[in-house]
């Protein structure tokens, strides 16, 4: 189990992650679950905003969460952030690293 902070800690780096890779240059590469492909540049942009909008949403959705939950298992953010297992994984490891 992982406290409060730990959790918030986790949400906050997955959300600096995706500011990084969504800042900048246009083209910009998302990882995708099942594929790794350029995309248009329109989709691309569409997709990193619905990513900042949705991490956003996450981790005010933690915070309230956690409040009625003191403590959650790192396992339970993941899937929160996301439910694919074989995407969990891939951000699992990098957590960890």
């Amino acid at each position: 189990n992982h406290s409060y902070e730990e959790c918030l800690d986790l949400y906050e780096h997955l959300s600096k992650k995706h500011k990084q890779e969504n800042k900048g240059a246009g083209m910009v590469r998302i990882q995708r679950t099942m594929e790794n492909q350029w995309m248009p540049k329109l989709e691309l942009e569409s997709e990193a905003l619905q990513v900042r909008i949705t991490t956003h949403a996450e981790v005010a959705h933690a915070k309230e969460a956690l409040q009625q939950k003191p403590t959650i298992t790192k396992e339970e953010v993941l899937h929160a952030r996301y439910p694919d297992p074989s995407h969990q994984k891939e951000v699992y490891q990098e957590t960890m690293e």
